[in-house]
């Protein structure tokens, strides 16, 4: 039986991650990460995009009722 540290000085009797576990974990963490940053930006310029086309149709209704129907 193979014992080993951790970096708290804990002991530990599995097995470290593999090269192919290792790799897999460092892909989903940086997606998640890169998803973490990614959302709000968007989310931001979606409610950004929102409220300027909410206020582009408001002044575009003002200039209908000044203008009117020909």
């Amino acid at each position: 039986m193979a014992v080993r540290q951790d970096d708290r000085g804990r002991l530990l009797l599995t097995a470290p991650t593999g090269r192919t576990e290792g790799r897999v974990e460092a892909a989903f963490f940086g997606t998640a990460a890169a998803l973490a940053v990614a959302a709000p930006v968007f989310g931001t310029g979606a409610v950004a995009r929102a409220r300027l086309d909410r206020r582009r149709m408001a002044h575009w209704d003002q200039e209908w009722n000044l203008v009117g129907r020909r």
